[in-house]
């Protein structure tokens, strides 16, 4: 784009009053630390389910994933396949205790929930320094897209559009804490439902139906409608993508602070939430698509990062465009609200509280909530503009399978197995992670296969080391099911 379109434009500064205005809307509704980490354990099913799928698609949906379906073809929809499971099968499986047991130990974050179920101050610690480092990556990638998003809507640099980008999350998020972050993102969720589907039919129907994107793909290479690749995603890739996606969802705290935030945990409560995330889920497969589309209709991309943003300029019209752009700035601001104030009420609850001011107030930890998420905001800033990813959904990958990795293990061993213990919980927080990313970045070895390789070798040293050493505490076991 030469020229700055006053559609999107306008669309983007109403979209940012709305976001804003719920901001500040959300911070009349918060008064306690519970309001601001996790809405008062108040907020409707249906919103939940929104903003965990908002949250685990990121911009990934529609810059990243689609960038790597343009670059790999049909091989890369068993990603969007496998992803339906990976939200519903870990979702079943931890949600009641979760809800349960962070509710009877009053935890507000996981690491606040793993420090008192292993009852060791080091293992929270330690959890909030890998989360720390795992999600300011993560945070880093989302940046990428705004710089994608906003290059190609109003040809702004880099720096500009983070500043401007940054500096709105960091005033809705530290305004309203979770409520906003939940409601932004049922408004964000509706209309990434919309453009997900929109986008879909646009792009399928442009390339001439199935028959056509079957044709257009083959004529740039064979391997582009083949089951598997022999590069990324490789037979054995295929396979251990659904563990490595169920590994993820499951074990990140990120997504998994939505479960802790339902009402309660009956089964309608429980069942309703479980269908909403499969639906939702599913919407989001059509964004697949239009990488796919992109790849035929526009096979010259420099950057395939680019491949929706391009498709939607070339062939939707302004009004349309502009609901898709901020769609995907939706996307972005659902992942990173949720982990900033992730980090910022761990860093609060963990290890400023604790060892620096253990008298504060509420109204005093309230604050320092505050100003942790406008410190790691900016930080995430800097960071940004002095390096950005190339490809945002490898960093994205990356991010998430080292802070799953190193929760695998403590979170989902300790839900259900009494016997882990806080050396178990340690030890697994450091091999997990270290062992992903030796085999991912010092071997070379695929992203899946060294994804749930982590995860594997993290649960085994946790129970390996657990039967090593001395059970925990039947009483702190017995606290924890209080609510179950």
């Amino acid at each position: 784009m030469d020229t700055i379109n006053k559609g999107y434009l306008i669309g983007m500064l109403l979209y940012f009053v709305i976001v804003l205005t719920v901001g500040y809307l959300a911070a009349r509704a918060t008064r306690s630390e519970n309001d601001f980490a996790l809405g008062g354990r108040s907020i409707p099913p249906l919103f939940l389910a929104f903003s965990f799928i908002m949250t685990f698609t990121s911009s990934s949906a529609f810059v990243g994933e689609p960038g790597l379906a343009y670059i790999f073809g049909w091989p890369w929809f068993w990603f969007a396949i496998f992803c339906m499971p990976a939200v519903i099968i870990p979702a079943t499986l931890i949600t009641k205790r979760l809800r349960a047991y962070t509710g009877s130990l009053e935890s507000l974050t996981i690491p606040a929930f793993l420090r008192k179920r292993y009852d060791s101050s080091s293992v929270g610690i330690l959890a909030t320094i890998a989360l720390f480092i795992f999600y300011v990556a993560a945070m880093i990638a989302q940046l990428k897209a705004v710089t994608v998003i906003f290059g190609t809507m109003f040809n702004l640099s880099a720096t500009l559009s983070v500043i401007i980008f940054t500096l709105v999350v960091t005033i809705y998020v530290t305004a309203g804490g979770f409520k906003a972050v939940v409601w932004t993102d049922v408004i964000q969720g509706s209309v990434m439902v919309l453009i997900s589907i929109a986008v879909g039919f646009v792009a399928i129907r442009s390339v001439g139906g199935f028959s056509g994107l079957n044709s257009g793909l083959a004529a740039q290479g064979a391997s582009l409608v083949t089951l598997t690749e022999s590069t990324f995603v490789t037979p054995l890739a295929v396979l251990l993508m659904p563990v490595w996606l169920i590994f993820l969802t499951a074990a990140n705290p990120y997504l998994v602070m939505r479960h802790m935030a339902l009402p309660d945990t009956k089964k309608k409560t429980l069942v309703s939430y479980f269908i909403y995330l499969l639906i939702l889920q599913g919407v989001i497969l059509f964004t697949y698509l239009g990488g796919l589309s992109a790849k035929v209709l526009l096979p010259e991309l420099s950057n395939p990062d680019y491949a929706i943003p391009q498709l939607i300029d070339t062939l939707m019209p302004s009004f349309f465009g502009a609901l898709f752009f901020a769609g995907i700035i939706a996307a972005i601001m659902s992942t990173m609200d949720s982990m900033l104030i992730l980090l910022s009420t761990s860093i609060t609850e963990d290890i400023y509280v604790p060892y620096f001011r253990p008298d504060l107030s509420d109204k005093g930890r309230l604050f320092s909530q505050r100003v942790g998420i406008v410190v790691i905001a900016v930080l995430v800033a800097i960071l940004g503009l002095i390096k950005l990813p190339n490809l945002l959904s490898l960093m994205v990958f990356f991010s998430v399978s080292g802070a799953g990795a190193a929760m695998l293990g403590p979170l989902c061993l300790g839900l259900y197995w009494d016997r882990g213990t806080k050396q178990g919980a340690l030890v697994s927080m450091v091999l997990g992670p270290l062992s992903y990313a030796y085999l991912q970045y010092g071997m070379g070895v695929n992203l899946f296969i060294a994804g749930v390789t982590g995860g594997v070798i993290a649960l085994v040293t946790m129970i390996a080391v657990s039967l090593a050493t001395s059970a925990p505490s039947a009483e702190i076991i017995n606290r924890m099911r209080a609510e179950l």
